[in-house]
């Protein structure tokens, strides 16, 4: 039977570094998220068209984006998806979906819910959390 040992000081600084980059990249992407909401206004989106491509990435698995048509506060008219693929669609054809939109540029937007908004920042805060423990406690 292993007897569990502990983390080398060597080991245990790398960890303490990285989950130190991850802060920095999770503190990143609070700015920069909280630039693009304070930035945005709230809308409603009508999903026009579900857009798909086989990934190469992921076995050749279909990935998913929906289309939203929505009008920004001037009344002009937008054609936009958000930004990414998922394996599968979450939004049907006629869906109305409540989206955020980017005052500067209305082509961009995102769906106007908090893990889809805050994602990025959430995991790379979350990574860095658990680096850190393990460089703390962390047995091999």
């Amino acid at each position: 039977m292993r007897k569990n040992k502990e983390l080398t000081v060597g080991q245990k600084t790398t960890l303490r570094i990285l989950s130190y980059i991850g802060f920095v990249i999770c503190l990143f992407f609070i700015y920069k998220t909280s630039s693009f909401v304070i930035a945005t206004e709230k809308t409603n989106g009508k999903v026009i068209r579900i857009d798909s491509y086989r990934s190469t990435a992921r076995g050749r698995s279909m990935q998913y984006a929906p289309v939203f048509e929505y009008n920004d506060s001037q009344g002009n008219s937008y054609i936009s998806e958000p930004g990414w693929y998922s394996s599968k669609s979450k939004y049907n054809v006629g869906q109305s979906v409540e989206i955020i939109y980017s005052k500067q540029d209305p082509s961009k937007l995102k769906i106007n819910n908090f893990f889809v908004i805050w994602r990025i920042a959430i995991l790379s805060g979350i990574i860095s959390i658990l680096l850190l423990l393990l460089s703390k406690f962390g047995y091999q």
